[in-house]
């Protein structure tokens, strides 16, 4: 799959398995085509990483991931010949596991100014099955992120419709693996959408929107549509783990 691996060791001894080495220039689009999974993007990126890892049978050791060169683009929108670089300066993350626990951050930040920082951290639970991750493991889960330009996400929003403008992210999410409360708050400002074939033209749009205790507080959105405005605010409940 391109790129070069290098295997410093394998052990397999009466149920337990040890392993380390490294990669070097993986293609992210090898990597995704071995996996069997479709990128939503057209992607030159590479990658390097290494890890240590031992499973006896509960999982100890690191993994970490980068990007080494490389980047992303993507079409905004099937109306637009246009072509939009990522640029991608740096992507990692890095995992490191104790018997079954994780702890985990991951790092972007590309020339368009888009940043975000993600933690997460999955505890264990006394009598769960050796080498599995319980449903009530204790999670804590965090994301910051400042998207100056939302053409970022259009991969993941698909053709459909194009949208535009910038964004601020600061979620978390504690509890367990299935059962963890939101909190945090996403604002949105200038934002724009354009779903020509559903005639959806949206302009000096704002989105201003909190979680906690199991709800989410839509305080304002706000989307101008030719002379008019439409406005709404609302809540949604029901949210709380269980």
């Amino acid at each position: 799959a391109d790129g070069q691996l290098r295997l410093a060791e394998f052990a397999w001894d009466d149920g337990r398995i040890a392993t380390s080495g490294s990669f070097a220039g993986v293609p992210l689009a090898s990597a995704a085509r071995f996996a069997g999974v479709a990128l939503p993007f057209r992607s030159t990126l590479a990658l390097g990483g290494e890890w240590s890892l031992a499973a006896a049978p509960g999982l100890t050791g690191t993994l970490t991931v980068r990007r080494e060169s490389g980047d992303v683009s993507y079409t905004p929108g099937t109306s637009s010949d246009a072509t939009i670089i990522a640029g991608i300066m740096a992507l990692e993350a890095a995992a490191r596991f104790t018997d079954g626990a994780v702890a985990a951050t991951a790092s972007l930040r590309s020339t368009r100014g888009n940043a975000a920082d993600a933690k997460l951290d999955i505890g264990t639970v006394a009598g769960a099955p050796a080498g599995r991750l319980s449903k009530d493991a204790p999670l804590d889960f965090s994301l910051t992120a400042d998207l100056p330009s939302l053409h970022f996400l259009q991969p993941w929003i698909g053709s459909a419709a194009v949208v535009s403008g910038r964004a601020h992210l600061d979620i978390a999410a504690r509890g367990t693996v299935v059962r963890a409360a939101l909190t945090g708050a996403l604002k949105g400002e200038d934002l724009r959408i354009d779903a020509p074939q559903y005639g959806l033209h949206f302009t000096n749009g704002r989105l201003v929107a909190r979680a906690a205790e199991g709800r989410v507080v839509i305080e304002e959105i706000l989307l101008g549509a030719g002379a008019g405005t439409f406005r709404a605010s609302g809540e949604i409940a029901g949210l709380a783990p269980g």
